[in-house]
């Protein structure tokens, strides 16, 4: 009898970095979210290829910056500001 197999944190920190590598941030992103909804907590090895491929992907762009401050709960204008300034 087959067992059934569910991803774990380590293959979804993998297929991130290779989309993030291949200039897919906006696709890691939303398998990040989708880790998250399965109910796996991300390591600090996730967090760091999200955002230093982010973060390198939109250096000079506020947009980019918003997305970044978004994904980990900042929402309110005032905190996207100060993280735009603080980078």
């Amino acid at each position: 009898m087959k067992t059934k197999r569910y991803p774990t944190v380590v293959s979804y920190t993998a297929y991130m970095k290779v989309l993030c590598d291949n200039n897919r941030a906006d696709e890691a992103t939303d398998i990040y979210k989708q880790m998250l909804q399965c109910g796996l907590t991300p390591t600090c090895h996730t967090y760091n290829i999200l955002m230093v491929h982010l973060i390198s992907s939109v250096q000079n762009s506020s947009r980019g910056f918003y997305k970044v401050a978004r994904l980990w709960g900042g929402t309110r204008q005032s905190d996207v500001q100060y993280f735009g300034r603080a980078m």
